[in-house]
């Protein structure tokens, strides 16, 4: 039994934004085996058939997931950490100028920039600076409690080589949302994906003779520019129903093959305690002796 009703302490508007989302949603978190928080509609479309997909074991799992957006999952903190409940925070890394009010920016390295999103600032890894981030190896984007022991980790946008031309190397590009690293991962099928606006205009950049960088913002820009994302994943869904063929974001893969290993093993945990209990005896029949013995024929 877990007394919830100091978790929040005296931090009444995060006790009252996460009363709301929990009753506007009938949240199951309390009772999940592991939870995937998500960044938005696109995550939230595509992330089920990921996993249905790819992460068999992980699907037979009891896991909640929740969409939250990057600005608030570091609200659902006290919570997760009060149930103990392993977690995986699917998220953005959102960049922004050094400088002022650190308005977005394109991925860059060595420029001083920052991340504006304020789970990785507040909860975990903790850190601000974009440098710092994308470098950051995964172990240290674990985030391990000791009582109870459960885990913490964060799945967000690194370094993807791309390799236009077999006749050239491949060039580093830095996505910033899910939407330009699905495309950058996915190239020649998106090179002929048909859909909404958004699918159509990374269709039509792509068509264009451009180098990596170019090529990087132009998608970026894209995304930023253009309405509609839970209709890019559905335009997705729509062509490439099973999603066998699409390539999962690297940050998401490896986020959800980390929860999956953490969950089996909490599994085999259990059912090696449960393997060393008694045998519970059948009970024994009433002597014809005892008390009462003829009521209880």
């Amino acid at each position: 039994m877990i007394n919830l009703s100091e978790v929040f302490g005296l931090d009444d508007e995060t006790k009252n934004f996460v009363t709301r989302y929990i009753r506007a949603t009938h949240c199951d978190l309390f009772f999940a085996d592991g939870a995937i928080l998500i960044e938005g509609d696109a995550e939230r479309i595509l992330v089920p058939h990921f996993i249905a997909q790819h992460f068999r074991k992980l699907h037979r799992c009891y896991v909640t997931l929740m969409q939250v957006g990057g600005s608030h999952a570091h609200r659902l903190r006290p919570l997760i950490e009060h149930l103990g409940l392993t977690t995986l925070i699917i998220t953005d890394i959102d960049t922004g100028e050094a400088e002022g009010h650190h308005k977005w920016a394109l991925p860059q390295r060595a420029r001083n920039q920052v991340t504006n999103n304020a789970t990785l600032k507040r909860w975990h890894p903790a850190k601000t600076l974009f440098d710092d981030l994308v470098d950051l190896p995964d172990d240290a984007k674990v985030k391990i409690y000791d009582f109870p022991q459960f885990f913490v980790r964060v799945a967000y946008q690194g370094p993807v080589l791309v390799q236009l031309d077999p006749a050239t190397n491949a060039v580093e590009a830095l996505p910033s949302t899910f939407e330009d690293a699905l495309a950058l991962e996915n190239l020649e099928l998106f090179k002929t994906l048909e859909g909404g606006k958004l699918a159509t205009n990374i269709k039509e950049i792509l068509a264009l003779p451009l180098e990596v960088p170019a090529l990087a913002e132009k998608i970026a820009n894209a995304v930023r520019d253009t309405n509609g994302k839970a209709e890019f994943a559905m335009d997705l869904l729509t062509i490439k129903e099973d999603l066998a063929e699409v390539t999962i974001p690297k940050y998401i893969a490896d986020g959800l093959k980390w929860l999956e290993l953490q969950l089996d093993q909490n599994q085999q945990q259990v059912l090696q305690a449960a393997a060393t209990l008694p045998a519970l005896s059948p009970a024994a029949p009433t002597p014809a002796s005892a008390p009462n013995a003829s009521a209880a024929t």
